[in-house]
């Protein structure tokens, strides 16, 4: 039985690894179908071999196989069935019409509504495209309408769920599929609205559901009007982060804490447990803690992390009250197997991941060590040893870790889990019966997130990143070294050893092989990023648009820097102007690395200080990597120009390539730089001014670059309408090949080549 369920783990999770969940295509498809019959086919054989001889030991790898094969192909249907279910691009900006009902927490924007809605069918043109499969839609509406109730037939103007894509950092198009979104639209009017009882059984209760969390939504958010910190309490009692302050997310992405404000697993697993070692141990105790356990579930809207937990602690509570007999590492794998069943396709969300190796990792620690959860001390000694176990994971990923994030950690966990939370589900009952009582609740309440809050910001002064170089024998060394601790951990030499091993690795700058230099156009949607490597140098010219809570410099530059810190500095940033879309978020690049050398085309509009002008004649060089200002000219007066032409541009050699980055640039200053350089302006790749508008890109520029590839950084169906079509034609004069990052995903250039041409790779190849 054994055998069988972890055969049903592996194949799930080889078919994460193969690619297949999120790229999908028919063909590929039609090739793992084969390896399914294979395996299947052999699992078959073995069985038939098994009996013959009477091996049970040939039997069970039989049965592991068969489960493997069945474990791939539930996963494959699974994701299968969302990507058949998608809106192709050919209904892009198109009117669709869809029949829906609200199945999340509508989020209030500056300009409209968004929520996600359960699809009911979706039709375009007469003809049915979509019936109800328990998929999804992420709309936008007006401010002044209200579509959170009742069933709705809208017309709606849509688009394919499509998202930036980059060679690191968060895919937000990966966390829509796992959401099982397959359409987004803007809202352009409402049709009818049909009765509630045409709903099927199940599609009702689903429906009532989600009207009782948004209905406990609108409630709380009148209760904690007037309360600071009601963006945490909501995000605690309704997974919901859409109130959380600028101010309170930078803290907790800071700290490493945001995982606890996200419904963290660890909350669902503390409350339980702990309500259970109240009661008496027995079989009720264990069905009573379950089912408030799922109540809380449900209230923070099944989110995949609180789901885990309870699967994890009901497994937890049986193995712990005896009833299920068996090692705690089965029962680490049937949790595993549960939560597979329940969704094949969690391996897709981060979370999944890092929750069972912490697991993992925990078992292994109190296996191995002579670990004593009784002592507070040994709670710290805990989060230092997941801390290193979790240095390889943060450092593929490019995610913040170290010593601010222990101190962090070690205090809001127990402060949030055992202090916070109940106070807050407290908060929430008592709400209902007295407005007098639930306000002395809700003071103590948000006292209490005051000294957390903090107690975090004052961490910053710790800000000493942990990291190793992201190389595959560095990674392996360092978890053969942690393993061999853990087993000798009690031979004091070897821990000196180790220990002194692990903080030369993580202090000093890696130089195990060599660091190749690349130049990478990220995919930031509609504005513009690049990062430039060399020599153990980086150099960074703009930094995309930033949000409300979120920009590309958190998303994508951030985990990039984190990810080469070992082997390269942060030596110089360049940003081209002040516009939004370029200069988004700077002050947070600055909390965590400090550039050598900053240009500016428009220091007076950054919000950091210190930025030195861009003027032709600056330059900076390192053996064969060269970064040379060519705009604007000492002198020159462009305070009349428009915001776009005082964009810094600049020239990069690099690889034996010649790079020419514009900003944006337009046509009048583009032909002021082709009279001032005319042939000298020749180039390798052009990254395009101004995302490709008609103003850009001109045709005596082309004529002068005449470079061999154009890139254009420009967000997918942007309003702009960026590249245009008369930008497209002037380049289709020329010998060049053209890639737009809103198509191809972030662009990399590197001399990884035969002969003399550069290697160019994207992220959606």
């Amino acid at each position: 039985m054994f055998k069988t369920m972890l055969g049903f783990i592996t194949g799930v999770i080889l078919l994460y690894f193969s690619g297949v969940l999120i790229n999908s295509r028919n063909e590929s498809l039609n090739y793992y179908v084969y390896v399914q019959i294979a395996l299947t086919s052999l699992g078959l054989f073995l069985i038939f071999i098994g009996r013959i001889y009477k091996r049970h030991q040939i039997k069970g790898w039989a049965l592991y196989i068969l489960a493997l094969s069945f474990g791939f192909a539930y996963a494959s249907i699974s994701a299968e069935r969302i990507h058949s279910a998608r809106i192709p691009s050919s209904f892009d900006q198109q009117i669709v019409q869809v029949t829906v009902f609200l199945c999340g927490l509508p989020r209030q924007g500056k300009y409209s509504f968004s929520a996600d809605f359960c699809l009911l069918n979706v039709q375009a043109n007469d003809r049915l495209l979509l019936a109800n499969e328990g998929l999804k839609a992420r709309l936008r509406w007006p401010l002044d309408e209200d579509i959170s109730e009742g069933i709705h037939i809208l017309n709606i103007k849509s688009r394919q769920v499509r998202s930036t894509k980059n060679f690191i950092g968060g895919s937000f198009e990966t966390t829509l599929f796992y959401e099982r979104i397959v359409l987004m639209g803007a809202v352009k009017n409402k049709i009818a609205s049909p009765e509630i009882d045409t709903l099927h059984f199940l599609d009702r209760v689903a429906y009532e559901y989600h009207q009782f969390r948004k209905n406990v939504s609108q409630k709380t958010n009148k209760l904690l009007d007037r309360t600071s910190h009601k963006g945490v309490i909501k995000a605690l009692l309704l997974g919901d982060r859409s109130k959380l302050s600028p101010e309170e997310a930078k803290v907790l992405a800071n700290t490493g804490t945001q995982h606890l404000i996200a419904i963290s697993g660890l909350h669902v697993g503390l409350v339980m447990l702990g309500i259970f070692y109240l009661l008496p141990r027995s079989l009720f105790s264990i069905l009573l803690v379950s089912v408030l356990g799922f109540l809380y579930v449900l209230l923070v809207g099944f989110s995949p992390s609180a789901q885990r937990a309870w699967v994890m602690c009901v497994c937890a509570l049986f193995y712990l009250s005896g009833y299920i007999k068996q090692s705690k590492w089965k029962i680490f794998f049937l949790a595993l197997f549960l939560i597979l069943v329940l969704d094949p396709l969690a391996t897709l969300n981060l979370g999944f991941w890092y929750s069972f190796l912490y697991v993992a990792i925990i078992f292994l620690i109190f296996q191995l060590t002579s670990f004593d959860p009784k002592r507070w001390l040994s709670l710290v000694i805990l989060q230092l040893l997941l801390m290193m176990a979790m240095v390889p994971l943060s450092s593929i990923l490019g995610a913040k870790h170290g010593l601010e994030n222990v101190l962090a950690n070690t205090f809001a966990i127990p402060w949030i889990s055992l202090l916070i939370l109940p106070l807050a589900l407290f908060w929430l009952m008592v709400s209902v019966i007295s407005d007098v009582f639930a306000f002395y609740f809700l003071s103590v309440l948000d006292k209490s997130i005051e000294l957390l809050t903090a107690y975090l910001a004052s961490l910053k002064v710790f800000n000493v990143p942990m990291s190793i170089e992201v190389n595959f024998g560095v990674l392996v060394c360092f978890f053969i070294g942690f393993m061999v601790w853990l087993v000798f951990n009690k031979l004091k030499g070897l821990s000196v050893l180790y220990v002194l091993v692990l903080v030369l690795v993580i202090v000093f700058p890696g130089r195990f092989y060599e660091d190749k230099p690349e130049l990478i156009v990220f995919d930031v949607g509609q504005g513009l990023a690049l990062a430039i490597k060399s020599e153990g140098r980086i150099w960074l010219y703009d930094i995309g648009p930033a949000f409300e809570k979120s920009s590309s410099l958190k998303n994508i530059i951030l985990p990039y820097l984190r990810q080469h810190r070992k082997s390269n500095q942060l030596t110089g940033i360049i940003v081209s102007h002040g516009d939004a879309d370029h200069a988004g978020d700077l002050g947070s690049l600055y909390d965590e690395f400090r550039p050598e050398i900053e240009w500016s085309g428009q220091p007076e509009r950054l919000e950091v200080n210190g930025f030195d002008s861009c003027m032709a004649g600056m330059k900076w060089q390192q053996a064969d990597f060269l970064i040379e200002v060519l705009y604007p000219y000492p002198g020159q007066n462009v305070s009349k120009s428009s915001s776009n032409n005082h964009s810094c541009v600049v020239r990069i050699r690099l690889m034996g390539k010649i790079f020419l980055m514009m900003g944006d640039l337009e046509a009048e200053a583009e032909m002021d730089l082709v009279k001032h350089y005319r042939g000298e302006l020749k180039a390798d790749v052009l990254i395009a001014g101004h995302h490709g508008a008609s103003k850009s890109s001109s045709f005596a520029l082309l004529k002068h670059v005449q470079a061999e590839y154009v890139v254009f950084s420009a967000g997918y169906l942007n309003k702009f309408a960026h590249p245009s079509d008369q930008v497209l034609q002037r380049i289709s004069k020329f010998n060049t090949l053209s890639f737009n990052t809103s198509s191809s995903g972030a662009i990399k250039f590197n001399d990884s080549f035969s002969g003399e041409n550069l290697m160019l790779t994207h992220a959606r190849q």
